[in-house]
């Protein structure tokens, strides 16, 4: 079983979006009767998600949005129910869906934001129409009417909505999420900055993309604790890798190896098997970030979930080295993080 479960979480986005599908078709082919079904998929789906925390505060957040803004659009008489309030099964569509969006639908955030707003207003309509196609909602004015406007209500709302599943997994702290909703309601290009807990005194020092012939693989943020960086006498310092495409375990790790031969680098015992610890898989939008503290202790975390530390400071310069050391095998790259320091 402690075998299984890794595989099992390792697969888990595909899982979430297949027990997604089968709850949508239970929900709104069934209705009322498939309200008990899809809980025990909702369930089954949250208890296999490898940062249930997270998946909590996304299922709050994201729930309490769309389902305010389908009460209104309900309320306002695009949709017709048999009750002035929203039916059951669709509450927990919104539940089950604000669990999917952060895993099934990954690809989604790393996608401009004009063609997130296509893909809201292509797919939020369908869903809908699919919806009145098999019984479970009436629309209260001309289809034609109602899709146009929910085209452009969810043109915003899908946006909005990874942005704010992006403020869900920052962890940020002192803001009240109905506020946050509202804004990134009202502007779905407002920012907001990610903060990880303990790391407010890095200063952020370069940026920069790496990419593989025409392909962007991702974007590199360099936090020092330090305007006079110089690597590896300096620290703390944090390297967040912001993916652009899907990567398996297997590949950063071969990837890895392979710029530590470059460098002339030989792993010392136990480095591989660490290694094999703290490198995931990684999907489109996924953050992976490097904090090397004043210890040189590498903290290695996805998208703020901790993944595990090696308190080896060889090891946090050999690995932090393949982007940072003066033998990187892209300089370039390396002197946009260091914004021209040696």
């Amino acid at each position: 079983m402690p075998a299984t479960l890794p595989a099992i979480q390792r697969c888990y986005p595909l899982i979430n979006l297949l027990l997604f599908k089968l709850s949508w078709v239970l929900l709104v082919w069934g209705q009322a009767s498939g309200v008990w079904p899809a809980v025990l998929l909702l369930l089954g789906s949250f208890a296999l998600h490898p940062a249930r925390q997270i998946a909590f505060r996304c299922i709050c957040a994201v729930a309490l949005c769309g389902i305010v803004v389908d009460q209104m659009l309900s309320s306002a008489g695009l949709f017709v129910f048999s009750s002035t309030h929203l039916p059951w099964w669709l509450l927990v569509l919104w539940l089950h869906f604000s669990l999917v969006l952060p895993q099934g639908f990954r690809f989604l955030f790393a996608l401009p934001v004009w063609l997130q707003n296509a893909a809201g207003a292509i797919g939020g309509p369908l869903s809908y129409w699919a919806g009145m196609q098999l019984g479970a909602v009436n629309f209260g004015v001309p289809t034609m009417s109602t899709v146009l406007m929910l085209a452009a209500v969810w043109a915003v709302l899908l946006p909005a909505l990874v942005k704010l599943v992006r403020w869900c997994e920052s962890g940020v702290k002192g803001r009240k999420p109905g506020a946050v909703m509202l804004l990134l309601l009202c502007s779905t290009t407002l920012h907001q900055p990610e903060v990880r807990a303990g790391q407010d005194s890095l200063l952020p020092l370069g940026q920069a993309t790496y990419r593989f012939l025409f392909m962007d693989i991702y974007e590199a943020s360099l936090a020092v604790s330090s305007k006079d960086f110089s690597f590896p006498q300096t620290v703390p310092f944090e390297l967040t890798l912001t993916y652009k495409r899907n990567f398996r375990k297997k590949s950063i790790m071969a990837e890895t190896l392979k710029q530590w031969r470059l460098q002339g680098i030989a792993p010392q015992a136990g480095w591989i098997t660490k290694l094999e610890a703290l490198i995931p898989d990684v999907q489109a939008g996924d953050a992976l970030v490097l904090l090397v503290d004043a210890n040189y202790t590498s903290h290695v975390s996805l998208n703020d979930t901790p993944l595990g530390s090696v308190s080896d400071p060889a090891f946090s310069k050999a690995f932090a080295g393949i982007w940072l050391a003066a033998e990187t095998t892209h300089p370039e790259f390396r002197k946009q993080l260091l914004r021209g320091r040696p």
